[in-house]
């Protein structure tokens, strides 16, 4: 009992020191020297997390995570992106996503989801002309269909919603169509 009082205690002395630094503007920017997901999971767990989340810089932000962009995979993104478009940083979480837009790096999407994609495309600034490349790379390598095979109903019916809202005119590639109506098919041959 006493330890846990103790963890507490340590926690809150954490919170207060952190809360001085910031309100000094000694706030250390070690969490540039991080990747997003690492920050964002460092910052979800910090005590004073979102205080010091407010005081990202935007241009030093992105700047840094330009080294970590060809390394970082799309659903790491988008976690990051997500927490902190809900934390009210829709300005750090954008370039992010932008880059994993632009970059249309296949082995980037292994291990995504169709709802990754929707997430990416609702958190992106990026015009219809770049988001319609991303998915023609993601449709030539089979990922597109692999996706729309393999999602949860849940999902794909959450992520295909989101799509059609966030979208821009013109860029739902007609192989996605036939891949919905494959797997709806199959869906209803299985009931």
């Amino acid at each position: 009992m006493l330890h846990e009082r103790n963890f507490s205690l340590s926690l809150e002395a954490i919170r207060k020191s952190t809360v001085q630094q910031i309100r000094a503007g000694k706030v250390s920017t070690f969490f540039y020297a991080a990747a997003a997901h690492q920050t964002a999971a460092f910052l979800r767990k910090h005590p004073a997390g979102e205080q010091l989340l407010s005081s990202i810089d935007v241009q030093e932000w992105t700047e840094a995570q330009l080294s970590y962009a060809r390394a970082v995979l799309v659903p790491e993104t988008v976690t990051a992106a997500a927490w902190f478009a809900e934390k009210g940083r829709e300005d750090i979480a954008r370039p992010l996503c932008d880059r994993q837009i632009t970059d249309a790096d296949p082995l980037r999407w292994l291990s995504a989801g169709i709802s990754h994609l929707s997430h990416l495309v609702r958190l992106s600034s990026r015009d219809g002309e770049a988001i319609r490349y991303l998915l023609k790379v993601l449709e030539a390598c089979g990922w597109l269909q692999e996706a729309v095979a393999n999602a949860n109903t849940g999902d794909l019916s959450g992520a295909l919603f989101s799509l059609s809202n966030h979208l821009p005119d013109g860029c739902l590639p007609a192989s996605l169509l036939a891949h919905l109506k494959t797997r709806v098919t199959s869906e209803l041959l299985r009931i």
